[in-house]
């Protein structure tokens, strides 16, 4: 005799039932708006709750000023490439007035 054996264990009709209706149920999940409420309860908690404040001269602080100095290697129309975030960040986007 193994440590591991394939012979599924004797459940009552009940719970054989409960199984089988949630697992129908996992199925059509994706097919709801409820997995909509599910990702805004997990991005309340895993974004929302995981929120540092950006203190002067904090290690965010750090990592976000590096970031900015980082060059667009994208171009569109509101975005020119070449310049850093920090300047695209600080400009309009709108043609200069004469």
């Amino acid at each position: 005799m193994g440590l591991i054996t394939l012979t599924p264990p004797a459940l009552h009709s009940m719970t054989v039932l409960h199984i089988v209706l949630f697992d129908l149920f996992l199925i059509y999940l994706p097919f709801t708006r409820s997995t909509h409420y599910i990702t805004r309860i997990l991005a309340y908690f895993f974004i929302r709750w995981d929120d540092e404040p950006n203190l002067p001269g904090s290690k965010l602080e750090r990592e976000i000023g590096e970031l900015l100095r980082r060059k667009i290697s994208w171009e569109g129309k509101h975005i020119p490439t070449g310049k850093s975030w920090a300047e695209a960040a600080t400009e309009s986007g709108l043609p200069e007035k004469k």
